[in-house]
């Protein structure tokens, strides 16, 4: 799964279902602009990575109301805390993707 925060527009989670891979994809305009674009969703930890609140990822998550996908999502981060991938309030690692502006584009059909 993946946040995507696009050039205009609020953000969203693409491929909810997928708990192999947690990334964050920003539309490249923001390269300059991280923190201030991250909104509640998280903060930087640094120039590749973000920490994201798992609470924005339920927000954002079109599945969060299926129980499978809550207890996928706690094992991915019980996962991500045995490598080293948790802030010390929860807070799970995303690296940070720079994107051109169609790879942010919410897909109409199979969205999430």
């Amino acid at each position: 799964m993946r946040i995507v925060i696009p050039g205009v527009g609020p953000a969203w989670l693409d491929a909810a279902e997928d708990f192999g891979r947690f990334s964050i994809a920003l539309d490249a305009i923001h390269r300059d602009s991280v923190e201030s674009v991250l909104g509640g969703i998280g903060e930087l930890a640094d120039g590749d990575h973000v920490w994201i609140r798992p609470d924005a990822v339920r927000i954002l998550s079109p599945l969060a109301d299926k129980p499978d996908w809550e207890t996928d999502f706690r094992k991915m981060l019980a996962f991500a805390g045995s490598r080293g991938w948790l802030g010390p309030a929860g807070e799970v690692r995303a690296h940070i993707e720079f994107v051109d502006a169609t790879a942010c584009s919410r897909r109409t059909e199979g969205a999430g």
